[in-house]
């Protein structure tokens, strides 16, 4: 980025080599976890009329970076803007449709993310455009996974696996990677949860990002179903630093406290469950692990012989559908 930086400032932003240098600092913003930069710089670049041929990288880096910043909603409208742009060419357009029902189906919309996914599924197997249908594929397996059909899920991300393309970045693949990994941990694999997992950590160290703290949660979680604690409680800790940056914080804490709790340790999971409170960041894939802070603070209630709070915690996270359990 500061390299970048640099270059624009010596060549200023009417020189040819301008607009390349821009979208290569914005895809570096985003990387980095500055996705409110990276969406500044590319609707700036949009807005001045960039170079055709860049148009659809910006686009591209638009959506992203409202996705990551927990704005599924405008995320979803950027990529059917894009759709509808004509210097957008149709294989391109396939992709921004198909990475609009990720979006829709991170905002509950599941029907409507699957109608979308299944239209863009390649017939017999035979991608056109292998991002595309990858990212076809990943919703329709986030649609199983709410299902709670896993078995499905699993060969829906292992066929995406098999045909998303090798980028720079390589974020899709490390998306795929985590969901299948965590998966398998639903279906009490550990062993395929732990290749998985290991078939994209390093690739995911390399390169940082938003996906960083969330192989360190996801291994946490899969050490600590697995009875290792101490070594869950490594990698919850070497999340914190790149969590602060995507909002994951708050599910590592919420593991952190779970674990002192069991452990006897009271006064540390207060602390770990008062800074989850605090925690303001990213909402994209933060409520899926919304379920750790809940059991932590139900079951600091219940260490302290406040059941009924307990209950009333779980309660509430459950709304309408929970019934007082009545003594017999």
């Amino acid at each position: 980025m500061d390299l970048l930086e640099r270059s624009l400032s010596i060549v200023g932003r009417e020189d040819p080599l301008a607009g390349q240098l821009t979208l290569h600092l914005t895809v570096a913003l985003l990387c980095s976890g500055r996705t409110r930069e990276a969406e500044e710089h590319a609707r700036q670049a949009l807005a001045h009329r960039a170079e055709p041929a860049l148009e659809p990288a910006l686009h591209w880096i638009l959506a992203q970076s409202l996705f990551l910043r927990g704005q599924p909603d405008l995320a979803e409208r950027a990529a059917e803007s894009a759709c509808a742009s004509p210097v957008v060419p149709p294989a391109e357009a396939a992709r921004f449709h198909a990475f609009a029902s990720v979006c829709l189906v991170s905002m509950g919309r599941a029907d409507e993310a699957e109608a979308v996914a299944e239209s863009l599924r390649p017939p017999g197997g035979e991608a056109e455009d292998e991002a595309a249908s990858a990212f076809a594929l990943q919703t329709l397996a986030t649609v199983r996974i709410l299902d709670f059909r896993y078995g499905q899920a699993v060969d829906l991300l292992q066929e995406a696996l098999r045909i998303v393309p090798e980028t720079p970045q390589s974020c899709h693949r490390l998306a795929l990677q985590l969901s299948l990994a965590n998966t398998h941990l639903e279906l009490d694999q550990a062993g395929a949860a732990h290749t998985a997992l290991d078939a994209g950590r390093r690739l995911a160290e390399q390169r940082g990002g938003f996906f960083l703290p969330w192989y360190h949660l996801s291994e946490a979680l899969l050490l600590f179903h697995t009875g290792r604690w101490g070594d869950a409680e490594a990698e919850i800790q070497a999340g914190y630093e790149p969590g602060e940056h995507f909002g994951m914080s708050r599910a590592l804490r919420g593991l952190a406290a779970l674990i002192a709790l069991h452990q006897g340790r009271g006064p540390e999971a207060a602390g770990h469950l008062a800074a989850a409170r605090a925690d303001t960041g990213n909402e994209t894939i933060a409520p899926f692990y919304a379920h750790l802070t809940l059991r932590a603070e139900a079951f600091e209630h219940e260490a302290r012989g406040e059941v009924g709070q307990a209950y009333g915690v779980l309660a509430a996270a459950l709304g309408d559908s929970a019934q007082p359990v009545r003594a017999v």
